[in-house]
C-alpha cells in the first residue's frame, strides 16, 4: 500500500466496548478508517480474510474465536495485519502469551484515549517506513522492468535496421550487454499490423493506447514458450515481435501466434477501429539472420491488400516477374505528364485508373513492390514545380501515411486516384486564377528586344517556368502559340518603322531580327497582306 490511510477493524464480544474504542480513536487525526465493528472472532477473521485490514483491535476473550486463536489463523494464511489485543488484569497471562505471535501491542481495560492513540501514532509510523520500503521496491521493480523492455526495444530497433548479419562474437556482446537471452535454435519475426476502419477519423490517443496494449498481449502471450520475445513499435501501427526459441517448440509457437491473433482480435471489438493482421517470416536458425525473417514479415503484411485481412500470412517467395508495378509506373510517366502539361484533371484520373487496371493485370504482384512503386509515383507527383508547396507536402505526408492502413487494392486505388485528382483539380484551380505577370513579363520583353534572337525556353527561364507549361500557358493567354506572337510583334515593329523613317527595307529587316530580307519580306506579305514596299506607299 503506498498511500497514507490505513484501515483498522475493531472486535470485542462486548458492543459497548467495541462502540466505545470507535469513539476514543482520533480518525481524521491519524489518517484512519473504521471499516466494521465487530463481536466476535469468526466475524472477524471473515472480515480480515475478505479485505485489506491495516489494524485490527481485538478483545482476548471471544466467543466462537478468541482473539489468540484469530491471531493465530491470520499468521497462518500469511495476512499482514497488524493487532492490538484489549485484555483486563485476570487476562494478562493470555495477553503475555500473544507475544508469541508477534503481536504489535496490548492494552489493558478501561481504555485510556491517550494510550490508545499514542499506540496507534506508533503503529502508523511502522506502517508507513513499512510501506514506503514496498513502494521504493515496486517502483524499483517497475523501473528495471520498463529499462529491461527498452533495452529490449532498442536491440531489435538495431537488429532491423542493421546494414550487415551479426557475427558470433557480436551476438555474444549483445548477449552480455543486454542480459538477454538471445542464443537458440530458432528465430521468427512477426509484423503484427492493425489498419483502420474509417481512416477519416482518426484518433492519434486512441492509436497509441491500442498498440501498447497489443504490446502488452504479445509479451504476455509467448511467456511460457519463448527464450526471449523483443518487441518494438514501427509507424503506421506496426509492431515487430522477434521471438527467440527452442526448435522442438515451433508447433507450440505456431500455435501461440494464432492465439495471439485470437487475442488481439477480441481486445479490438472493444473499439471497432481496426483490423489486425499478423505477418510470418520464416524460421531461421541464427540471430544473424533474425533481420532477414523480420523483413519477410514486413512484406508478408503486405499482401493483405490480396489476401485478406485479420489473419495468419506467411512469407513466400516470388518468381522474377516479367512485367513489374514499377515498368508499369514508367511506361505511364508520359500520359501522366502530358495530362498535367494539358491541365486535365479528367485526364489524369482517366491514366490512373489504367494505371491501375494493368497494375492488377500482373499475375501474383509483389504487393510490397507496388507500395514502394505508387510511393515514388506520389514523391514525382508532388516534386514538379507546381506542386510545391507547404500544404502540399503535408497532402503529400498525409496520403502516404493513409496509403499504409489500405487493405485492399481497390481501398488503394481509390485513395490513390483521389487524393492525387484533388490535387490535380487544385492545381489547375490555382493556375486558372493565378495573375497572368508571367506571361505580360515575356509579351514585354518580346517587345523591346525584338531585333534579338528570342528562343522559348530562353523566356520561360526569364519568367520563372517550366518552358512546357510556359508554352502552353502563352497560348491559353494570348489565343496563339509562342512563335506566332513573336512574328506578330516584329511585323508591328515592321510596320512603324515602315512608315516613320527612310531607312531600306534590308535594313528594317535587320533591325527586327531577320538577316534574310527576302525571307521578311515573304513573312511580311503573309502576315500584313501586302509587300512591304506597297505598305510603305500607302500608308507613309
Amino acid at each position: 500500500m503506498c498511500g497514507n490511510t490505513y484501515r483498522v477493524l475493531i472486535a470485542d464480544d462486548d458492543f459497548r466496548i467495541g462502540q466505545l474504542i470507535n469513539t476514543l480513536i482520533q480518525w481524521d487525526e491519524l489518517g484512519l478508517t473504521c471499516v466494521n465493528i465487530v463481536s466476535n472472532g469468526r466475524d472477524a477473521l471473515q472480515c480480515i480474510s475478505e479485505g485489506d485490514i491495516d489494524i485490527a483491535i481485538t478483545d482476548i476473550q471471544m466467543p466462537l474465536l478468541s482473539g489468540l486463536d484469530l491471531i493465530a489463523s491470520v499468521k497462518e494464511k500469511g495476512i499482514k495485519t497488524r493487532f492490538i489485543v484489549i485484555s483486563g488484569y485476570k487476562d494478562f497471562e493470555y495477553a503475555h502469551r500473544a507475544l508469541q505471535y508477534e503481536v504489535s501491542s496490548y492494552l489493558l481495560k478501561p481504555i485510556d484515549a491517550d494510550e490508545l492513540n499514542d499506540t496507534l501514532r506508533k503503529m502508523i509510523g511502522e506502517l508507513a517506513a513499512g510501506n514506503q520500503l514496498a513502494c521504493q521496491k515496486e517502483k524499483m521493480q517497475q523501473y528495471v522492468t520498463a529499462s529491461k523492455q527498452i533495452i529490449k526495444r532498442d536491440l531489435l530497433q538495431s537488429i532491423i535496421d542493421q546494414t550487415a548479419a551479426l557475427s558470433p562474437p557480436e551476438v555474444e556482446a549483445l548477449q552480455q550487454a543486454y542480459q538477454l537471452n538471445l542464443t537458440a535454435t530458432a528465430y521468427l519475426g512477426l509484423d503484427i499490423k492493425l489498419d483502420y476502419l474509417d481512416w477519416q477519423n482518426i484518433s492519434e490517443e486512441r492509436n497509441k493506447i491500442t498498440v501498447e496494449k497489443v504490446m502488452g498481449i504479445i509479451n504476455d502471450g509467448f511467456k511460457a514458450h519463448v527464450l526471449e520475445s523483443l518487441v518494438c513499435e514501427r509507424p503506421h501501427m506496426h509492431v515487430l515481435c522477434l521471438l527467440i526459441f527452442a526448435r522442438e517448440d515451433s508447433k507450440e509457437i505456431r500455435n501461440s501466434i494464432n492465439g495471439l491473433l485470437i487475442e488481439v482480435q477480441h481486445y479490438l471489438l472493444g473499439f471497432e477501429r481496426y483490423r489486425a493482421t499478423i505477418g510470418i517470416g520464416e524460421e531461421v536458425a541464427h540471430l544473424s539472420k533474425a533481420a532477414q525473417s523480420l523483413q519477410e514479415a514486413q512484406k508478408a503484411i503486405y499482401d493483405r491488400v490480396q489476401v485478406g485481412t485479420e489473419r495468419l500470412i506467411y512469407f513466400r517467395a516470388r518468381q522474377q516477374a516479367s512485367m513489374s508495378a514499377a515498368d508499369i509506373s514508367e511506361r505511364f510517366k508520359e500520359r501522366f505528364q502530358a495530362a498535367l502539361v494539358s491541365c486535365s484533371a479528367e485526364e489524369f484520373e482517366s491514366s490512373l485508373h489504367a494505371f491501375f487496371d494493368a497494375v492488377e493485370a500482373i499475375h501474383d504482384i509483389d504487393s510490397m513492390e507496388l507500395f514502394w512503386t505508387l510511393k515514388t509515383l506520389i514523391k514525382w507527383f508532388f516534386m514538379r514545380e507546381e506542386a510545391r508547396g507547404e500544404a502540399s507536402l503535408k497532402e503529400e505526408q498525409q496520403l502516404l501515411d493513409l496509403m499504409e492502413h489500405c487493405n485492399t487494392l481497390s481501398l488503394l486505388r481509390d485513395i490513390v486516384t483521389q487524393k492525387l485528382t484533388q490535387q490535380v483539380s487544385l492545381q489547375i484551380k490555382q493556375i486558372q486564377e493565378r495573375p497572368i505577370k508571367p506571361i505580360r513579363q515575356a509579351k514585354e520583353y518580346m517587345a523591346e528586344h525584338s531585333g534579338e534572337k528570342i528562343v522559348l525556353e530562353e523566356i520561360a527561364e526569364l519568367v520563372g517556368l517550366n518552358p512546357v507549361y510556359f508554352s502552353n500557358l502563352f497560348k491559353k493567354e494570348t489565343g496563339m502559340n509562342f512563335s506566332a506572337y513573336l512574328i506578330n510583334v516584329r511585323m508591328d515593329s515592321a510596320k512603324k518603322l515602315l512608315t516613320s523613317t527612310n531607312e531600306t527595307i534590308a535594313a528594317i529587316a535587320d533591325r527586327i531580327g531577320y538577316k534574310d530580307v527576302r525571307y521578311f519580306s515573304k513573312l511580311f506579305t503573309k502576315t500584313v497582306g501586302v509587300k512591304p514596299a506597297v505598305y510603305r506607299r500607302l500608308y507613309s
